[in-house]
């Protein structure tokens, strides 16, 4: 049952990356929210955090979920996206994404960055982007932020408040 599903998704995963939007114009984070490639790679992303694991209340070990990630560039002479994943991090954090920040250039600029947030709020975990997801949007990410969670997707603005 488990392999007909990542199949599924597989396929599904692929078959949306051919029809995947063309922008003129860097995408803002409604944009990529609808997205087919973007909304296929966030749910990639969440399929891979183990979000319907066990439930295991914060701070006790034995979680399978892990937070996924990664950054979303974009093609200025193609209008086309494209996502850069990174490794897998650990239930409260994906600490791997730090140092991986796409290079800009005449041509590429990233638009987003995305992870997940696996935990549930009876396992002691928050869906709402945390002082740390906020922190590194703005000084780090330098573009927003997308997160997908139990309770839906959740954006951060860029440039903040």
């Amino acid at each position: 049952m488990l392999l007909d599903k990542f199949r599924a998704l597989y396929h599904h995963i692929w078959s949306v990356l051919l029809r995947s939007r063309k922008y003129a114009a860097s995408p803002m984070p409604a944009e990529l929210l609808t997205d087919p490639l973007i909304d296929a790679a966030l749910r990639r992303a969440w399929y891979e955090s183990c979000p319907h694991g066990p439930a295991v209340p914060w701070g006790e070990p034995g979680s399978r979920k892990q937070e996924q990630g990664g950054w979303i560039v974009w093609n200025k002479q193609t209008g086309t996206l494209r996502v850069v994943r990174v490794s897998p991090g650990k239930r409260d954090g994906l600490a791997t994404i730090r140092g991986t920040r796409p290079q800009g250039s005449d041509n590429e600029e990233v638009v987003a960055w995305f992870h997940t947030h696996p935990n549930t709020i009876s396992e002691g975990y928050s869906p709402e982007p945390g002082p740390s997801d906020i922190a590194f949007t703005w000084q780090t990410a330098r573009a927003p932020g997308l997160i997908e969670t139990h309770k839906g997707r959740r954006t951060i603005p860029y440039p903040g408040p």
